[in-house]
């Protein structure tokens, strides 16, 4: 593996570890502002006493009476005239469609005009003969009597316009020649109707107001407590005792007599009276008290301040801590690793 491989590998590894760590500080911050959000203690905003209006249900407004959409009732009526079947009304009214197609009643009949020609049996004939008739291809069966045969024509001679249609004789009747057939020319026969929808529609009755319900809701006045100093613990103090000076008298053995104004003691002569000694007080003559040792001074200790509210670091804190310094951790072998790449 040469030198520059490696490089680009150690290069590779402190990009992932530099990547992977700002990931875990990113996280760990994340973690550690959402649980101190969490944690934060909620703030008490005081209110008086008050009373809420709940509605139940919404006021429904009054409403007028109405019409309901016109709607087809049943099939189309047919009317050979260009008029309503009936007459329009509130609740009913009849909407014209339009035309039906052309209907042909009667077909169109061409003009046409036969004369009849016995065959060759002599004798009286007894007319009329049976008449010819057209096929649906416009054709004519012209052998329908058997005594002749129909001779077909497509215009009427003169003489004939005045005859009726159908067979007819002119002349001897007993003679077969004179027997002939006549069809006028006669238009198609067509109908056309007129279709109408029926329509109807109902009346709907207004509806009353309906007024809104509602109830009342207490609320109780929300009241604080009051904001007080942190609770302190202070170390007791002692006040040193203070001694008088011990008070020496001195010694009738050593006493040095002193001046004073009293008058000194005279020799008591026999007969003479001798006044009482004076008692000094007793405080004078009190046993004098051994000098106590004095105690040593203590150092005014700090009064220790408790923290209100705080129970430790919680699970989640303590997870987005490991993963801040976790995240540190990696960036900083990361540039180690980096500097390492850069040396080979």
């Amino acid at each position: 593996m040469s030198g520059a491989t490696a490089a680009r590998r150690l290069v590779r590894t402190a990009l992932a570890w530099g990547v992977a760590g700002l990931l875990a500080m990113f996280s760990g911050g994340l973690v550690l502002a959402f649980e101190g959000t969490a944690q934060a203690d909620p703030v008490c905003v005081p209110s008086a006493a008050w009373t809420e209006t709940v509605v139940v249900s919404e006021a429904v407004p009054a409403t007028s009476d109405s019409w309901t959409a016109w709607a087809g009732a049943g099939d189309e009526v047919r009317t050979e005239e260009k008029q309503a079947p009936g007459e329009d009304t509130d609740t009913v009214r009849y909407v014209y469609v339009g035309e039906t197609e052309v209907e042909v009643v009667e077909e169109a009949v061409e003009e046409a005009w036969a004369n009849f020609a016995p065959n060759n049996q002599q004798g009286t004939f007894i007319g009329p003969p049976v008449a010819p008739t057209q096929n649906d291809d416009g054709t004519w069966n012209t052998d329908t009597d058997e005594r002749g045969t129909w001779n077909m024509h497509k215009t009427l001679p003169g003489g004939h316009e005045d005859e009726p249609d159908g067979v007819y004789a002119q002349g001897d009747p007993s003679k077969g020649g004179n027997w002939f057939y006549k069809r006028s020319a006669k238009d198609a026969v067509t109908d056309v109707d007129h279709l109408w929808q029926k329509q109807t529609r109902e009346l709907v009755p207004g509806t009353p107001e309906v007024p809104a319900v509602t109830k009342q809701v207490q609320h109780p006045a929300v009241e604080c407590p009051t904001p007080t100093d942190p609770p302190t613990t202070a170390a007791p103090t002692e006040t040193p005792a203070t001694t008088a000076p011990p008070e020496v008298l001195p010694s009738t053995a050593t006493a040095t007599p002193e001046p004073t104004d009293q008058p000194t003691a005279q020799p008591v002569e026999e007969g003479q009276e001798v006044d009482e000694p004076e008692v000094l007080p007793a405080e004078a003559s009190a046993p004098l008290k051994a000098p106590q040792p004095q105690k040593a001074q203590q150092p005014a200790q700090v009064p220790q301040v408790v923290a209100a509210g705080y129970a430790g670091w919680t699970d989640a804190e303590l997870l987005g801590a490991a993963l801040v310094g976790g995240g540190l951790a990696m960036l900083v072998s990361s540039g180690t690793v980096l500097v390492v790449a850069r040396r080979e």
